[in-house]
């Protein structure tokens, strides 16, 4: 995992994409608004290729969701992958915690389902880019499956599908 320095500091602890997107954000919303044709912008691409059977509850603004995702450029090269740190993200939704392409596109996502983000420069990492791991204007390409969807204005609701005679544990 990428971190920002030694971990005797709670902020240093946080991943240095995530800081770095912080300082981004902070720095101002508006960097790289403008297309490079002059025309409207786009707006991220979602293809859905795995949507489950049954989707009780879709993602929504201010849920915590927890998801595994891999990271490419438009050349397949991958430029970050929670699979190879063996950690899933786990965040918030829609509250300024991610690039604005990664929050539209968990929008509506179901338990399960997986998506291709195509998330272009002005809702990513802009003309900017990151440190070196993220070019200036590049587009951004996002495999993800969402594993987890919570809010706390959730009912929790535990069904026992199947209990073995000998097991004296209960749900």
């Amino acid at each position: 995992m990428f971190t920002a320095g030694p971990p005797s500091h709670s902020l240093l602890r946080l991943p240095l994409l995530q800081l770095l997107l912080l300082v981004v954000q902070a720095v101002g919303r508006g960097l790289g608004r403008a297309s490079p044709a002059g025309g409207p912008l786009e707006d991220v691409v979602i293809e859905r290729y795995h949507i489950p059977r049954a989707c009780p509850r879709e993602v929504q603004m201010g849920d915590f969701v927890r998801y595994h995702y891999n990271g490419t450029f438009e050349d397949g090269k991958k430029f970050d992958s929670s699979y190879d740190r063996n950690t899933l993200v786990a965040i918030v939704v829609g509250v300024g915690r991610l690039i604005t392409g990664m929050d539209r596109g968990l929008m509506g996502m179901c338990v399960n389902e997986r998506r291709r983000l195509i998330v272009p420069p002005h809702l990513g990492y802009g003309s900017i880019g990151l440190a070196g791991l993220i070019p200036p204007d590049a587009t951004l390409y996002f495999d993800v499956v969402l594993l987890d969807v919570w809010n706390k204005e959730d009912t929790v609701q535990v069904s026992t599908l199947l209990r073995l005679p000998h097991c004296p544990r209960m749900v």
